[in-house]
């Protein structure tokens, strides 16, 4: 995993890219942060249903090691992940939120 390094992209807000349309920003500052265990994240809805604005996505974690003759191999399964926001919610805070909940998808 690569380690976040502050730079003027983590600073823009949702409502930045908003206006852009352009989450290309976003969508590699969540790649570089992506941690061991965690396969495979994939950007699956902007949810405002809930009374609440939230960014949902499918990741693929590690749930378990299964053995096989090759030895212990991970096995990976994919959940849904939502990240509540804000208009005025930066890029970092973001990604910082959403490697929470996928750090505790890992260690549980």
């Amino acid at each position: 995993m690569e380690t976040l390094t502050m730079n003027p992209t983590l600073n823009l807000t949702l409502a930045q890219l908003d206006a852009e349309q352009d989450f290309y920003d976003l969508e590699q500052a969540i790649e570089s942060a992506r941690p061991g265990g965690c396969r495979t994240i994939e950007f699956f809805d902007d949810n405002t249903n809930r009374g609440y604005r939230a960014l949902e996505y499918k990741v693929e974690v590690v749930v378990a090691h299964d053995h096989d003759e090759d030895g212990w191999a991970p096995r990976y399964e994919w959940t849904k992940v939502s990240v509540k926001v804000r208009d005025t919610t930066t890029v970092y805070s973001i990604v910082a939120l959403l490697m929470g909940e996928i750090n505790h998808l890992i260690e549980s």
